[in-house]
């Protein structure tokens, strides 16, 4: 059995404009050491199929509404799998969530990580919470 769970408390930035891999993590447990908690890098260490699922969230920020703003995060690496899109319909200051979960078939060598995307018109810095800021990566099937 191949897994791992990572969470990070570091208030990770993401500016306007910008899709960047999620970086310095602590690890909750990794059974195969497949994880790179500095770079958010993993690296697939046996052919088969992994289930990714993760969850980030934004400290409480002002975000204005317009045409085309919006977060994503996906599953990126080797193969890219978009996870969630939070569109901005109105003018607010809040917290925001991204949550999703994804099965992909890997190859051994493959890497994955979790990005964060940013069209928001505000800088996105992750609220510091193990809890609220977590990955989760297991080989569910060959």
């Amino acid at each position: 059995y191949i897994a791992c769970r990572y969470g990070t408390t570091n208030s990770n930035s993401t500016t306007n404009t910008s899709v960047d891999v999620v970086e310095n993590w602590t690890k909750e447990f990794d059974t195969h050491s497949i994880f790179n908690a500095t770079t958010g890098i993993a690296t697939v260490p046996v052919s088969g199929t992994y289930r990714i699922s993760a969850t980030l969230t934004g400290a409480n920020t002002a975000y204005t509404t317009g045409a085309g703003v919006f977060s994503f995060f996906k599953v990126s690496g080797t193969k890219t799998v978009l996870l969630m899109v939070a569109g901005i319909w109105a003018s607010q200051t809040n917290y925001l969530g991204l949550s999703g979960s994804t099965i992909v078939h890997y190859n051994a060598g493959d890497t994955i990580s979790i990005s964060l995307g940013n069209y928001t018109g505000s800088t996105i810095t992750l609220d510091g919470l193990a809890s609220d800021n977590w990955v989760t990566i297991e080989r569910v099937g060959n």
